[in-house]
């Protein structure tokens, strides 16, 4: 049985991007920075939110439309129906002859906006994943100068940038793991069964390999970004402590009050310029600080553990699956030929 859980998995991010945050702000005594004033977003993140707001307008719009549509689609088939039933003469007939024209028209400007629909939110999707892809490459860039700052101050600034980054970035997280329960993968053959049949249950098989494997490929996605995740945190929380900006991330902590309200999943995008992102965890007393920093490299290790553990148990169905469909092929084309000899 090869499981993945897509409320799970979106727990695990919410707790991810938590951690990250714990990790590097824990500390004892932590001051409250006086507040510094906001820096820009990266010219890519600015441009790839600007792309997500047109999206959002068009989905927005197609959505309007859609409602416009089925609205106009509903009140023709109440007249539709009325004239059916009212055994209409010459001219009723002929204005029922329109309403169905007009009908399948509708029918078919709806199934063109759902898919309009569909691609947006594929687009929208993918838009969301390099907002985050564009926040991260930023802050891993804020690490780096880091590293090489000699000079206090600009440490600081530095490290109110990342804080600063990691809060932004949060609400554009996407979980890459899909749901899949792919446990019911069994296909009967029978004695009975016609080379045709034989050939439709080998193409059942292999449309579940291809679903199995478009579960490994967002498997091995997620798995990429908890370890970059991962080497990111460790070094941010490494360089907080040996420079001790502690204080950095004490301005960006939620007060304890407020965690217990942090929603199992994480919110929509920001669209408009008062949209708050998600904010980080509580600073933590200094007899924790370690076993914080250590519960969360244990998350993520395990977590990562898990996914692998997955990935190893949809490889092996993949691999069964594949087998059966090939074998399933090849008995269709021998049932084939013996039938043709037969006849």
């Amino acid at each position: 049985m090869a499981t993945i859980g897509l409320a799970h998995a979106r727990r695990f991010a919410l707790a991810i991007a938590l951690a990250i945050a714990a990790a590097v702000v824990c500390a004892a005594g932590a001051r409250a920075a006086p507040a510094a004033a906001p820096t820009p977003d990266p010219p890519v993140v600015r441009s790839l939110k600007a792309e997500y707001q047109g999206l959002v307008a068009a989905a927005r719009a197609l959505t309007a439309r859609q409602k416009d549509l089925l609205a106009r689609q509903n009140a023709q088939a109440r007249e539709i129906e009325a004239l059916q039933d009212s055994e209409p003469g010459l001219l009723g007939r002929l204005r029922l002859e329109r309403l169905l024209a007009a009908n399948l028209a509708l029918s078919n400007q709806l199934s063109e906006i759902a898919a309009d629909l569909a691609a947006n939110d594929k687009a929208r999707g993918g838009v969301r994943e390099a907002v985050y892809r564009a926040y991260t490459n930023e802050m891993e860039e804020v690490v780096r100068n880091l590293r090489q700052a000699t000079d206090r101050g600009a440490a600081r600034r530095l490290a109110h940038r990342f804080y600063e980054l990691l809060e932004r970035r949060a609400p554009w997280q996407t979980v890459a793991v899909p749901e899949g329960d792919f446990s019911r993968t069994a296909v009967e053959v029978g004695d009975q069964d016609s080379a045709q049949d034989l050939s439709a249950k080998a193409d059942l098989l292999a449309d579940l390999a291809a679903k199995v494997r478009a579960a490994i490929a967002d498997v091995d996605k997620e798995i990429q970004r908890l370890r970059r995740e991962t080497k990111l945190a460790t070094e941010m929380n490494a360089m907080v402590k040996e420079m001790n900006l502690f204080e950095e991330g004490a301005r960006f902590t939620r007060r304890p009050e407020d965690a217990a309200r942090v929603p199992e999943t994480l919110p929509n995008p920001p669209t408009g310029a008062d949209d708050r992102a998600l904010l980080a965890t509580p600073l933590l007393p200094e007899q924790q600080e370690a076993l914080g920093a250590e519960r969360a490299a244990k998350s993520w290790s395990n977590e990562v553990k898990r996914l692998e553990d997955e990935r190893k148990a949809l490889s092996q169905l993949l691999s069964e699956l594949t087998a059966r469909a090939d074998a399933l092929r090849k008995a269709a084309h021998e049932r084939k030929s013996r039938d043709a000899a037969g006849g």
